[in-house]
This record gives structure tokens, C-alpha cells and sequence, in this order.
């Protein structure tokens, strides 16, 4: 009966054992089958633990101090490999809640696009109105909120694939908008991509935040530039390059910074690069820094 209830509680906590690596579960349970061992050898087969032998008087202790560090490094392996795991599912959700808001934006302006077109006749009745009365101001200032309108609501298309346009356009738009930094693209893939697309728009919004980021901080006009393509071999291939005022610092390979709440792109576009089986290489010379991915 004790039996019973013993295992009706502890049986949960006891399976959580299991979910962890072998080498830690072996490393938590060897204890009690060697002090099994050991009590039958020193105490029901022998007298030696009653003979006040140094050695079988000290043996189980120290089992269980080197047991108990080989557990705790193990523990804190995992626990780290957990934190880490953590770490890229928020950055990966961050990621695709960005690269969202920018696909609204975008099907927000094409909406718009589609009203103005159909209110495009009335808006040339109107001016037209205007014109035939001679009112050449209120004519000039009416064209003049036509065309403000339609500036607003521009939507480009650099090609089929709606995320990877999406992430070019809400970009183009940002650079634009500093009147510092012009975004130079070109673009040649088709609609469907042999990788996981939302993933790689994310490596294209990582790598374009970045460019954003390093060519914002020069004094003179920046141009950054980004080139999409698919080989012979049907491997997907980007290239992004941006100017940089300040050379990056670079450990295993990868561009770090000391600011705070900087430097998790260049992780998380090696993280999903080699995902999804490819490579990435970055690279700083002759002021200008240059991203190349290829899936």
C-alpha cells in the first residue's frame, strides 16, 4: 500500500529523470547501485567496512562528492543548452512578428493602391472641373494632394515572393525616408523558393537591420546594396554590402558590438543559415561590410 502511494506521486517527478540526457540520468542513478554493491561486499560478504579500513570507511563518500560534480556539471550543461535553446525561439518569434507587421504594411498599401484606382477617375473629374473654371490654385493644390496620396501608398515589387518583397519594400522605404541612405536591389528568384522562405526572410531582415543600422552612423550619403539570386544548382544566394564608419571586431568569425541590444543578427543568421543546410560568411575590408548567405 505504501508502495502504492509512493509511486502515485513520486512516479511523475521520477519519469522527469528520463527526459534528460543518458549521461546525466546515469550519472544520478549510479549512486544507489554502487552503495548496493559496496553494502553487500563490505558488510553481508565481508567485515570490511567493520574493520576500520581506511579506504572502505572513505570509498562511498567520495563516490558520492564525484557522483554528485558530474551530476551538476552535466545539470548545468543542459540548463545552458535550454537557456540557449530559449534564447533563439524568442528571437526567432520576434523575428516572425516583424517580418508580419512589415507583410500588413505592405497588403495595407496595396488595398489602399486598389481604392485610389478606383477613385482615380473621380479625383481627374474633379481637377478637371477645377481646370474648366479657370481656377488654376485650387487646381495646382488639388493635383498637389493627388500626387502627395499617391507617393504614400507606392508599393514596389521586386519580385513574386511576398515575404522577401515584403522585407525589400519596408526597407527601401526606411532608407528612404533618412534621405542619407539609398537601398540599391536586385532581385531574380521565383515565387517559390527551394528553402523555407519565412525563414530566410528573417536572414534578409537581420542582414538588411544591420546594413540600416552601420550605414545610419556615416556623415556622408550611404548606399547599401542587396542582390538575391539562384544559381545553376538551385542554390539560393544573397549578398548584402554596406560602407561602415567604424570597422567591426569579429570573434569565431562573426561581427560583434558592444552596444546593448546589438549583435543577436549576426547570430541569428548563422543560426538559420545552417538550419536550413547552408552557410554564411561575413566580411570588413575596404569600408565595406559584406553579408553572403547561400542556401
Amino acid at each position: 500500500m505504501v508502495g502504492i502511494i509512493f509511486i502515485s506521486y513520486a512516479g511523475k517527478y521520477a519519469a522527469k529523470l528520463f527526459l534528460r540526457s543518458k549521461i546525466s540520468s546515469i550519472t544520478f542513478g549510479i549512486i544507489p547501485i554502487v552503495y548496493y554493491f559496496f553494502d553487500y561486499i563490505t558488510t553481508t560478504y565481508t567485515n570490511l567496512l567493520y574493520s576500520g579500513n581506511p579506504v572502505a570507511s572513505e570509498f562511498m563518500p567520495f563516490v558520492c562528492c564525484i557522483g554528485y560534480l558530474t551530476f551538476i556539471i552535466f545539470y548545468l550543461k543542459e540548463y545552458e543548452l535550454k537557456c540557449d535553446a530559449e534564447r533563439r525561439e524568442q528571437m526567432i518569434h520576434f523575428q516572425y512578428e516583424h517580418t508580419a507587421s512589415q507583410i500588413d504594411a505592405i497588403r495595407h498599401s496595396e488595398y489602399e493602391m486598389q481604392i485610389l484606382r478606383h477613385d482615380l477617375r473621380h479625383m481627374l473629374t474633379n481637377l478637371a472641373t477645377l481646370m474648366d473654371n479657370y481656377d488654376l490654385e485650387k487646381s495646382r493644390e488639388y493635383l498637389n494632394k493627388m500626387l502627395d496620396k499617391v507617393s504614400s501608398i507606392r508599393v514596389h515589387r521586386y519580385c513574386e515572393n511576398e515575404l522577401i518583397n515584403a522585407v525589400l519594400s519596408f526597407y527601401n522605404h526606411k532608407c528612404s525616408e533618412t534621405g542619407n541612405i539609398s537601398l540599391h536591389i536586385d532581385v531574380k528568384i521565383p515565387k517559390d523558393l527551394s528553402c523555407n522562405d519565412m525563414e530566410f526572410s528573417f536572414i534578409l531582415s537581420n542582414g538588411l537591420e544591420n546594413a540600416y543600422n552601420a550605414a545610419s552612423k556615416n556623415d556622408s550619403k550611404s548606399t547599401i546594396s542587396v542582390k538575391i539570386l539562384v544559381d545553376e544548382m538551385n542554390h539560393l544566394l544573397l549578398t548584402i554590402k554596406n560602407p561602415f564608419k567604424e570597422k567591426p571586431s569579429f570573434v569565431n568569425n562573426l561581427p560583434t558590438t558592444s552596444a546593448p541590444g546589438h549583435g543577436i543578427g549576426s547570430q541569428s543568421i548563422k543560426y538559420l543559415t545552417e538550419k536550413m543546410g547552408g552557410r554564411c560568411q561575413f566580411t570588413a575590408e575596404n569600408n565595406l561590410f559584406v553579408l553572403r548567405v547561400i542556401i
